[in-house]
């Protein structure tokens, strides 16, 4: 078994025809060819992305966002390891946490800056996708995310791909 990968940028398609021996993909019928669009045309790579490593300290992780004007960001390892996203109501929740018996308390910055992002990261709110996953997949993340982060083989962050740009392949290709 041969795999034989053409791709048209023009088109921005990546189509995967799989065909035995010396039989050209040409001549193949349509209902043996798949496509499959490759998100890496999508990613905005880490280089373009505003990110905070999980050892920043409240204050530092608050003045990046709001720096950038983001709702949400990713947060990485100094290694590169995807860690999570945290969000505003991240930062808001503890910002006005609860003491031992469950009443609020209002913490200082003072205070805030013992707190690092790692320690208000919930878990799993914005999941990462492998650069590999299709599109369908891609959909189905971004139904609850503005943006998808993207890792690799080993969990390292790569990029995003934002909703923004989903809404728009989906968009051009039903009107195909």
């Amino acid at each position: 078994d041969v795999i034989f990968i053409d791709y048209s940028p023009q088109q921005l398609v990546f189509p995967i025809y799989y065909y035995y021996k010396d039989t050209h993909p040409a001549a193949l019928p349509r209902r043996e060819m798949r496509f499959q669009v490759n998100i890496a045309y999508f990613l905005l790579p880490k280089s373009r992305v505003a990110y905070l490593y999980d050892d920043f300290t409240f204050r530092q992780g608050l003045e990046k966002m709001r720096h950038h004007g983001y709702t949400a960001i990713p947060v990485i390892s100094r290694n590169g390891q995807y860690v999570g996203t945290v969000s505003e109501g991240d930062f808001l929740w503890r910002l006005v946490g609860k003491d031992a018996e469950g009443a609020e308390d209002s913490r200082t910055m003072k205070e805030l800056e013992q707190i690092h992002v790692r320690d208000i990261l919930q878990t799993q709110t914005y999941p990462p996708v492998r650069i590999t996953v299709t599109m369908d997949e891609l959909l189905d993340s971004a139904m609850n995310q503005n943006f998808i982060p993207v890792t690799d083989d080993v969990g390292s962050f790569i990029g995003i791909v934002t909703r923004k740009d989903i809404i728009r392949y989906f968009s051009s290709e039903r009107q195909k």
